[in-house]
């Protein structure tokens, strides 16, 4: 990202070949932590959280901009980069999705790319989307709105054997409460 000009993690070779989906551990002169994001504590590895990242590549502010320089660096320099993922026992880092694109279920992060990965998987989709939907006993809940692939409708794809073709590839929370299926494509509002 920008504000940790360019180069923060680094992977290749073997480290590559055995982690093929890390980003690698950091620069020798890089730090990274992964935070909760409800408690602001640090993550142990294999814990989802918000990766922060300190060293003397990280930006000093947004000129003329404080107010968005508070919301993003810590009085002792760590840089929240608003990305969700986590480090395993040797600090190899996973970039999972981006904080607002978590959905919360009863306490559990779910990343919005975990659940739109596992339906795209279906020959039947062309385009998914994750959001969350409210939930009153669990605060949010999975829902995804589906376009399908030329070839395929809504008349003949409904949204349980949607459900039904991603329940494995799923973990429980993640799993959708709602799908919409649509014949039209996706759009941006």
């Amino acid at each position: 990202m920008t504000e940790t000009n360019g180069v923060h993690c680094a992977i290749g070779g073997l480290d590559y070949v055995e982690r093929p989906a890390s980003t690698g551990p950091t620069l020798p002169v890089c730090q990274i932590k992964i935070v909760n994001p409800t408690t602001g504590e640090e993550c142990k590895p294999y814990e989802m959280g918000i990766i922060w990242t300190r060293g003397p590549n990280i930006m000093v502010e947004y000129i003329g901009n404080p107010t968005a320089t508070a919301k993003v660096l810590t009085k002792d320099q760590w840089l929240d980069t608003g990305d969700m993922g986590y480090v395993d026992e040797e600090n190899f880092l996973y970039i999972a999705d981006r904080a607002k694109d978590i959905i919360i279920r009863g306490g559990e992060n779910i990343a919005s790319a975990e659940v739109e990965n596992a339906i795209a998987r279906d020959d039947r989709i062309a385009e998914v989307a994750a959001v969350p939907v409210p939930c009153p006993q669990m605060g949010e809940r999975v829902a995804v709105h589906v376009s399908l692939a030329p070839g395929h409708s809504s008349a003949t794809v409904s949204p349980q054997s949607v459900m039904d073709n991603a329940r494995d590839r799923l973990r429980s929370a993640a799993r959708p409460v709602l799908v919409v299926v649509s014949d039209d494509p996706l759009r941006e509002f």
